[in-house]
């Protein structure tokens, strides 16, 4: 049994929502050719090799972390590395959608995962989490249209909770209702009162989709005049996402038991270290890739330490109040496929999806250290 693309970019909203990329980012689909597809397989680059395997496998997606495509697009030349990618793509009936950002981000992303690895504690995201407003919509319907309405509200967004869908409350009762003289009522009479077994529904959304709901719901509701209501919630969600993380190790350790820590960890070969090998650190800052740029807020909330994967040099100069680890991008990121496939089959087997989600074999560092 195969899954539709909408099907999945359904549930990977739910693990690395596009919302949650930066404004600078290309999280998203990059190639959608409309397929049901039964495997996907995810890396960290698309390369010659990936898309081998991902055929080879009878993949129908592959994941990738990075961007294939940055900025606007106007020519796809094979002549070069992104268009050659998007052709052999193409060619083999293959998708491409990347998580960027948007997973660098989410709750089960790459920071996290990298703070897990490390061991750190009381992990919080560096930058403010994300905060969504929503509101709760009330809608009165006859009795046999009431699944109908349901789902329409539910596919227009309402009625999301955490990992699940089409969360609704319906509670029957009795409708009453006098037409006037100038109404076409479906059910009932001009000038009689008119009695009717009703459920209302009531559902949470968005607040910025709200609009929509309420038009899906009058689109299949019966009635000339739809009776409904929309309240506006104070319990705001807060969705945790961020660029960054904090958090501590159990114990205060040495700069250079931390460096051992994050080399064991990511079984790199070898991390660049800056600042006194015998300086104690308990407070660690850390964001996967090429994330130099942080170090200042992280010095700024009182971080022992900021493990990146990228440093550019005038950042080590500019910073001795901090000590910093650069582990490598590659290394630093390649956690992402573990990650994204492990979050994306556990919702597929939540949906009873037969969904193989495979990583990839090629999740290689795409040069040698000397």
């Amino acid at each position: 049994m195969t899954v539709s693309m909408k099907k999945i970019e359904e549930m990977i909203e739910t693990l690395s929502p596009v919302r949650f990329a930066c404004d600078w980012d290309n999280s998203g689909f990059h190639i959608n050719l409309g397929r049901d597809v039964s495997k996907i397989l995810v890396c960290l680059d698309v390369s010659d090799e990936v898309i081998r395997e991902a055929a080879g496998k009878n993949c129908g997606l592959v994941v990738a972390h990075h961007p294939l495509f940055w900025g606007e697009v106007r020519s796809i030349d094979a002549g070069t590395y992104q268009g050659r990618m998007a052709a052999a793509l193409i060619e083999n009936g293959i998708s491409l959608y990347c998580a960027h950002t948007s997973m660098d981000s989410a709750p089960e992303g790459i920071n996290i995962c990298l703070a897990e690895a490390f061991g750190l504690q009381n992990v919080r995201f560096i930058e403010p989490a994300t905060k969504i407003s929503y509101n709760q919509i009330g809608v009165y319907v006859p009795l046999d249209h009431a699944d109908k309405a349901a789902k329409a509200m539910g596919d227009a967004g309402a009625g999301l909770l955490g990992n699940y869908s089409d969360c609704v409350f319906m509670t029957r009762g009795e409708g009453r209702f006098r037409p006037n003289g100038e109404a076409s009522p479906f059910i009932g009479e001009a000038g009689k009162l008119e009695k009717v077994d009703e459920v209302k529904i009531e559902a949470i959304c968005a607040a910025d989709l709200t609009d929509e709901v309420v038009l899906a719901m009058k689109a299949v509701h019966p009635y000339e005049e739809a009776a409904y209501y929309v309240t506006e919630l104070k319990n705001n969600q807060s969705i945790e996402s961020g660029m960054g993380v904090a958090g501590e190790f159990k114990d205060v350790v040495t700069l250079e038991q931390a460096a051992r820590i994050v080399k064991k960890a990511l079984s790199c070969d070898s991390v660049r270290v800056s600042g006194d090998l015998a300086k104690p650190v308990r407070k660690v800052g850390v964001c996967g890739g090429g994330a130099g740029d942080m170090i200042p807020v992280a010095r700024r909330i009182g971080m022992d330490l900021f493990i990146t994967g990228e440093v550019k040099h005038n950042v080590y100069v500019a910073e001795k109040d901090i000590a910093i680890i650069e582990a490598g991008h590659f290394d630093t990121e390649k956690c992402f496929v573990g990650a994204f496939a492990r979050g994306l089959q556990k919702r597929a087997d939540a949906l009873k999806y037969s969904l193989d989600i495979i990583e990839s074999e090629h999740v290689v560092r795409p040069f040698i250290n000397f």
